[in-house]
């Protein structure tokens, strides 16, 4: 089986590498051959080309990145899409928010919605990463193309990490039995957003002093009531300082 994977962006997005990438192999060795192609920025984006392996491939698996209407319509109807997303995109960021001012972002998230409507009535499969944004996309797709919905959360494949790393972190984690620990997964221009969980993190840490509450596998910042570092050994890439357009 060869499957076609339109990705949002590179190895530097944490959604990217979490939610495709690190599947790669894993898909290879139950047969199914995958082939990436970063939007707009790899080679054979382009209509004709796109249509063209999107037509040699048994299905095509779009990663976060909301096509037009018009691409959607280049992909041959014979082809089955399956559609993958893990933020809300249908929303304004406050990052948006703070670049376009509130009228403007508003407009571009409404354009956001119409593509996600569009790219919902054309998927057979859409995966959604969490319970949130899985309800929001039963809510959005069109009632006649009823795409079947699962529930994918993001994992992290612990493969690459050092085995002596991860068995010390695995008994670390036993030691602490008996209390909930929270993981932050992310890029390092979205780190800023753990601050908004600050309030909320910091009773259960002062209940259980010692104990990080959020951790990040990227990068380091401060927050309140929190703990993020980077992993020792986690695997490294080159950090990015703005997200990938979902449009396209």
């Amino acid at each position: 089986m060869r499957l076609l994977c339109v990705l949002n962006g590179g190895a530097e997005h944490p959604s990217t590498r979490f939610r495709v990438l690190q599947h790669l192999d894993r898909l290879r060795a139950h047969g199914i051959e995958p082939e990436t192609l970063i939007a707009k920025r790899d080679e054979g984006y382009g209509p004709i080309a796109l249509r063209r392996r999107a037509a040699k491939s048994d299905a095509v698996l779009i990663q976060k990145k909301l096509l037009s209407p018009w691409k959607l319509r280049l992909l041959p109807p014979s082809v089955p899409v399956a559609f993958d997303f893990d933020d809300a995109i249908f929303e304004v960021s406050p990052a948006e928010a703070a670049r376009y001012g509130s009228d403007k972002a508003e407009r571009r998230a409404v354009a956001r919605r119409r593509r996600l409507r569009s790219v919902l009535g054309r998927a057979t499969l859409v995966l959604a990463g969490n319970k949130f944004l899985a309800d929001h996309a039963s809510r959005l797709a069109p009632k006649a193309s009823s795409p079947r919905l699962e529930l994918l959360p993001t994992g992290v494949d612990l493969a690459p990490f050092p085995e002596e790393r991860v068995r010390a972190a695995a008994a670390r984690r036993v030691a602490l039995a008996g209390g909930p620990r929270i993981g932050w997964i992310g890029s390092r221009a979205s780190l800023r957003y753990l601050a908004t969980l600050a309030d909320r993190c910091a009773p259960p840490a002062r209940a259980s002093p010692g104990r990080g509450w959020c951790r990040s596998a990227t990068t380091s910042s401060t927050c309140r009531g929190c703990r993020p570092r980077r992993w020792p050994g986690a695997p490294s890439v080159k950090p990015t300082t703005s997200s990938a357009s979902t449009s396209g």
